[in-house]
């Protein structure tokens, strides 16, 4: 799906009912330094994945992906107990494919932020006291192409996290394809 304000308002409206049902989801938005970003934003990306609560996968293809998609994504309490945007979130991909000064960066604690928000040890995704627990991120792949990024494996608490079984990849090349 390529992720434009039209794009989203036509899914949103035309096909709300595929979208609850759907289980993996690629974006791809082709947004330039030269073009703006889009005018709706993370709220645009919000209905979008407000509507698809059976999402496991996610694939975000993208250069404007920024703090507020970081902020967006994230759980909105510990851990992951009613979240509104992809409650059964089990893979997440972010790429960026273009190293710019001209895209904003994004610090390392607001990944952190995201990924601790979603992920606990994997024996808690069972219900408990009537309580049902959230699924939990198994799998993370980043490819932000940031300079000065530090790879976030050797950083606590995502150190932990992988030795608990959080499967964690992070790919450093700053080149572009």
């Amino acid at each position: 799906l390529d992720f434009s304000n039209e794009a989203v308002q036509t899914w949103r409206w035309k096909n709300a009912s595929v979208l609850k049902t759907l289980r993996k989801l690629t974006l791809r938005c082709s947004v330039t330094a030269s073009s703006g970003p889009i005018e709706d934003g993370p709220e645009g990306l919000r209905s979008l994945l407000q509507s698809t609560p059976a999402l496991e996968e996610l694939h975000i293809y993208s250069n404007c992906i920024s703090s507020k998609t970081l902020s967006l994504l994230s759980s909105r309490t510990p851990g992951g107990i009613g979240c509104d945007i992809c409650p059964e979130l089990e893979s997440l991909h972010l790429i960026r494919h273009v190293a710019s000064s001209a895209i904003p960066s994004i610090a390392p604690q607001e990944i952190i932020n995201l990924i601790s928000s979603r992920w606990h040890e994997p024996q808690r995704n069972v219900q408990t006291s009537g309580v049902k627990f959230q699924p939990s991120l198994k799998y993370v792949f980043l490819q932000l192409k940031m300079p000065g990024l530090p790879n976030l494996s050797n950083i606590e608490p995502i150190r932990s996290f992988i030795q608990r079984g959080l499967n964690f990849k992070m790919d450093m090349n700053l080149s572009t394809y």
